[in-house]
This record gives structure tokens, sequence and C-alpha cells, in this order.
């Protein structure tokens, strides 16, 4: 079974699988998520979206500034 990066509409098994939810949940906008990863409002704005997958150091970033679990945006395919 794959694990990926949750997409912004998650699957009915993982509700709390969703970047932008948790992003604005913590005050953060797409501009200010996207100055604290340090990557352009439309790269961060497509990890929101599930148009692309965020690279590892991506990840880590979101989740750094995020403070959520590591596994908090995996999700099972």
């Amino acid at each position: 079974m794959e694990r990926r990066f949750c997409r912004e509409k998650p699957a009915a098994e993982s509700p709390r699988c969703d970047i932008k939810t948790v992003a604005e949940g913590k005050g953060f906008t797409k501009k200010e998520m996207a100055m604290a990863v340090n990557m352009d409002v439309s790269m961060y704005s497509s990890y929101e979206r599930g148009l692309h997958e965020p690279s590892y150091l991506a990840r880590g970033k979101i989740i750094s500034v995020l403070k959520v679990d590591a596994n908090y945006f995996l999700m099972k395919d």
C-alpha cells in the first residue's frame, strides 16, 4: 500500500488530511505559508490543490511550520 502526501480534498477515511484547512486554522494565509516554507506562492498553492506532490524537503518544511506530526498529512492509497 503506497502512502502519499494528502490532497486538498481528502479521502473520506482521512478527513484531517487537508493542508489548506490546517494552515488556515492556524492563522496562515496562502502567501504567509509560502513565505514560511520559502517557496513561490503558486508552487505552495499547487500542493494545497493536489496538483503536485511536494518533495521530502518541502513536506518537512510544511510539517514544521504547521507543527503537526510527520504522519499527519500522509494517507494510504
